[in-house]
């Protein structure tokens, strides 16, 4: 697949994960999407740093830039997809009044395409975020 299709197709499909997100709930968005990428393998990269910088090149251009949890989930898909083992993970932190969370996929324990010490800004939980059954509402 050229890079220009690759790109539009990371494009579409972490906007599609944004709007899962909104309309299904975290725990369907992350099975669907992990099903969808583990079963067809549609997306070949060279490294996870490459697929984490790529997804997240195409979240912020356009109109409707995307967070985090949906790069995040999308990510780790299309790299388990690729049978490359990681964890999403969820942190937050608390700066006077303001709470705020980050998610971020981790391979071999190291966050990959995060600026700076993500762990050290962000309290992270204790678990893998990947599957969705992790989240109660």
């Amino acid at each position: 697949m050229p890079d220009a299709l690759r790109f539009v197709a990371l494009a579409l499909a972490v906007r599609a994960v944004a709007l899962s997100l909104r309309l299904f709930g975290y725990a369907r968005t992350s099975k669907g999407v992990r099903h969808l990428f583990a079963k067809r393998g549609l997306t070949r990269f060279r490294s996870p740093l490459l697929v984490a910088a790529r997804v997240s090149r195409a979240a912020m251009t356009g109109p409707l830039p995307v967070g985090c949890l949906p790069r995040a989930l999308l990510t780790a898909a299309i790299l388990e997809g690729q049978g490359i083992e990681v964890a999403v993970r969820i942190g937050v932190r608390r700066d006077g009044d303001a709470f705020s969370a980050h998610a971020w996929v981790e391979h071999d324990g190291v966050p990959i395409a995060e600026p700076g010490e993500v762990a050290a800004r962000f309290a992270p939980f204790d678990r893998d975020f990947r599957d969705g059954a992790a989240i109660r509402p």
